[in-house]
This record gives structure tokens, sequence and C-alpha cells, in this order.
């Protein structure tokens, strides 16, 4: 395809045709991912032995790291949007996004590890 048979949407673009195909299929993904987890440890949740106050702390971090998934995903999508190009600013963005996911992630992994330990742990 030369530029004049190139749809003018394509054409306009500096981007490479394969991150454009690729990109949104690969957001895409990482929202499965954490949906499938989410619809794994809710249940999960829902049927273990313990008191109404843990259940509601083990459902509420699961519900805080899909929430900081969601706005990292957000801000990556936002910065890609608007330039592929490589900028130390966006970088740091893209790095603080990941790192807040991280965090959320331990915070949850130490909630439901401290209340697994203390409702099975004491055999």
């Amino acid at each position: 395809m030369t530029m004049i048979d190139c749809p003018s949407r394509f054409a306009a673009s500096d981007t490479p045709l394969s991150m454009r195909v690729w990109k949104p299929k690969m957001i895409a993904l990482e929202a499965d991912d954490s949906a499938t987890s989410d619809s794994v440890m809710v249940p999960t949740a829902l049927m273990l032995p313990v008191t109404l106050v843990e259940r509601i702390l083990l459902i509420s971090v699961v519900i805080l790291v899909l929430i900081v998934e969601i706005l990292n995903t957000a801000v990556e999508a936002a910065i890609d949007r608007q330039s592929f190009e490589i900028n130390p600013l966006a970088k740091r963005a893209k790095d603080l996004g990941s790192a807040a996911v991280m965090l959320s992630l331990m915070l949850a992994g130490g909630v439901w590890a401290s209340i697994l330990w203390a409702t099975f742990g004491r055999a």
C-alpha cells in the first residue's frame, strides 16, 4: 500500500502499525487478567470462615488493586495517546503508576496472608 492508497488516519500517524494494533490488545489482556483474579478471590473471601470485618477487608483490598490497576492503565493510555516517543516525564509517570500497582498488590497479599494465617495457622 502506498501513502496515497492508505486511509488518512493511518497516513498521518508516525506510530508503527504493529504498535497501533497490539497496544490496545495488551491493555485489554491486562484488564482481563486482573478481572480473572478478582473473580476467584472475591468468592473465596465469601466462603472463608472469617469474621465480617475480615471478609470486608479481604474483598476491599482486592477491589483496591483493581482500582489502582484501572488508574495505571488510564495513565499509560493517556501517555501513549499523546506520543510514543521516549520522554523522561512520561517514563516517570508510567513507573510511578506501576509502583502504585505493586504496592497495592503487596498490601493485598499482606492482608490475605495475615488473615489466612490467623484463621488457619493456629493448628
